[in-house]
């Protein structure tokens, strides 16, 4: 796939994501807003303890809070093999791998009322993976694609 300008917005979201505060109490920035890359610790502390963040008491919770986090390597995986050939059977997979990792990570909206910046650029960002994935022609010649994008 060519570096097209949504392809590049992606990558810049999702970049940017990482170091804007995502939610307030945070423990390492002066002004106590939690930056993305340690939202992303915190998402983890169920299997691997983080300091003060202690393992929720619902299975539920845990489940999502770690799938969450998880969703972070799906999206580089997407970018490295959307970045390469768009194959059909490469965009199929990763066209519904990404609404599903963008549901996941909607989880937050319904627990932390007061979400900030960082978490909407994240999440945005596998929104317009998303959009750009499902916009992503076959190569021509390729028999096994059959819908028009």
């Amino acid at each position: 796939m060519k570096r097209s300008a949504p392809f590049r917005i992606v990558v810049l979201l999702y970049v940017i994501a990482w170091f804007l505060p995502v939610i307030k109490d945070g423990t390492t920035l002066a002004d106590g807003k939690l930056p993305g890359w340690e939202a992303f610790r915190v998402a983890l502390a169920p299997i691997f303890s983080y300091g003060e963040f202690a393992k929720d008491t619902t299975l539920f919770h845990n489940v999502m809070s770690v799938a969450s986090a998880l969703t972070n390597f799906l999206m580089l995986l997407c970018l490295f093999w959307l970045a390469g050939p768009a194959t059909t059977s490469r965009v199929r997979q990763i066209r519904w791998v990404i609404v599903a990792a963008a549901m996941i990570d909607a989880y937050w909206l319904r627990l932390v009322p007061d979400l900030l910046l960082g978490y909407y650029c994240w999440l945005a960002s596998f929104v317009a993976l998303a959009v750009v994935a499902f916009r992503i022609p076959a190569l021509p010649g390729n028999i096994e694609y059959t819908r028009s994008v």
